[in-house]
This record gives structure tokens, sequence and C-alpha cells, in this order.
């Protein structure tokens, strides 16, 4: 797993995020959110009247998130337990849907040769 470090250096999530323009009010969901890493920085972007719906397929790793986001005072993320089939997001409600580093739990990923 890389560190915090190689990973801002690697996937430049600051970047990311200005590229695809979350702004203040987004509903916006994280798709294979693990601990928080980029749900967290999209929270802070939709702020105080927006939403950030973190998904994951483990419970442990919403358990993490939960707890990440309580540390650094964020409020506004709910986490929703996925399937592989179903990510359990609400219909018509999100703005925007982020998935980062997921194709790996795809039950067929295509491999490209």
């Amino acid at each position: 797993m890389a560190g915090a470090a190689e990973r801002e250096s690697e996937e430049a999530p600051d970047q990311a995020l200005d590229e695809l323009r979350i702004k203040a009010g987004m509903t916006v969901a994280d798709v294979g959110a693990g601990t928080g890493y980029m749900a967290l920085r999209m929270a802070k972007r939709v702020g105080p009247t927006g939403k950030v719906y973190a998904n994951d397929l483990q419970p442990e790793m919403l358990t993490l998130l939960r707890a990440n986001a309580q540390q650094e005072k964020v409020s506004n993320v709910e986490t929703v337990l996925g399937t592989v089939s179903d990510p359990k997001l609400p219909a018509g409600q999100i703005d925007l849907i982020l998935l980062v580093d997921v194709y790996h739990e795809s039950r067929s990923p295509s491999h490209a040769g």
C-alpha cells in the first residue's frame, strides 16, 4: 500500500478534484472509498450544504472511514455498504461519482492485451 506522500505525488488528488469541478452544495459519491482518502477531500469541497456518499464493499473500511471523518470533524459523509453488483447509492441524487483503484473489484474485469 502506497504511503500518503507517494499517493499524493502519483494521483495528485487535489488537482484531480479541481479538474472535476467539485463545488459547494454538490452531492457526490466515492465508490470504493476505503478509509476515506478521496471522500474526505470531496466532503471539504462540497461543504456543509453538500453531501458525500462513501461506498465500499468492506464494512471494516467504512468503520475506519467514519473514524477518520470524526477525527477531521467532517460530518457530511454518509457511508454506504455496497455489493459487487449494486453500490446501493440513491438513484437520481448524485451529481458525480468517483471511482479510484476499484477496477480489480469488478466481477469480471476486462484486461486489454
